[in-house]
């Protein structure tokens, strides 16, 4: 059997919205939280403290040894 009805069904997708909407704020709050509790957990350790640093005197030799390679380069070029 399946239920039918004649007249418009009631809906309560205001109500709902609303409940949602009163709720987005403490939502967020929570998810913000457990993001920064999860983070804080994973980059706490000195591990992770060693990796960073590796990652930034690379990133400082790279960019260092690209500014030096362009002005010997561009400084060995001889005029025609």
């Amino acid at each position: 059997m399946l239920p039918v009805g004649v007249g418009a069904s009631v809906w309560n997708l205001d109500t709902v919205a609303d409940a949602v909407r009163d709720e987005l704020e403490e939502a967020k709050r929570v998810q913000r939280n457990r993001r920064r509790v999860a983070g804080a957990r994973r980059e706490s350790g000195w591990r992770s403290q060693i990796r960073k640093g590796k990652r930034g005197v690379s990133t400082g030799a790279k960019l260092v040894s690209g500014r030096v390679g362009r002005k010997l380069s561009s400084t060995s070029k001889t005029p025609d």
